[in-house]
């Protein structure tokens, strides 16, 4: 798996893919770009160059794409992964069952394949008037970089 330094949103561009200043990088080098320290790892094997072409009209690269995995369910899931902001962010979503949104086990596999087993990785539950559904029965997992997550006491878990 490839380490990817995740990226912002290029400026006044109108691409979802990234420019290529990140793509390299050492963890030494992300850590010291801008003090933040970027745990982000792309899973090549399952990069999907067809849903880039068909989503973003390009090939992603090391620092974010789409990737097309058979979950731990039996259902294929389309993963799409960026950055930027101060987020590393995956939306995932099920193929073969609309309906459903991804299981906790998809959810669990589609976390370990994206970050590393210490790094803490959330699913947020905005507030009403925050609140985004684009694509029904897809889920997103988050992770700040450079700021640690809050968790209640190890017992409360």
């Amino acid at each position: 798996m490839t380490h990817c330094a995740p990226i912002a949103p290029r400026e006044g561009g109108h691409s979802n893919l990234p420019e290529a200043g990140a793509i390299g990088q050492t963890n030494e080098k992300r850590e010291k770009r801008k003090g933040m320290v970027e745990m982000f790892k792309c899973p090549e094997q399952y990069r999907s160059e067809r849903v880039e072409l068909s989503v973003y009209g390009e090939r992603g690269d090391e620092t974010n794409g789409c990737f097309d995995a058979m979950g731990p369910d039996g259902y294929r899931l389309v993963i799409i992964a960026s950055g930027g902001g101060g987020w590393e962010h995956v939306s995932v979503h099920r193929v073969g069952d609309p309906k459903h949104a991804p299981s906790w086990d998809e959810m669990c596999y589609v976390r370990q394949l994206f970050w590393e087993k210490e790094d803490t990785v959330m699913q947020l539950h905005p507030a009403g008037s925050k609140y985004v559904n684009t694509h029904s029965g897809t889920l997103h997992l988050w992770r700040p970089i450079g700021r640690d997550i809050p968790l209640p006491p190890i017992g409360y878990v």
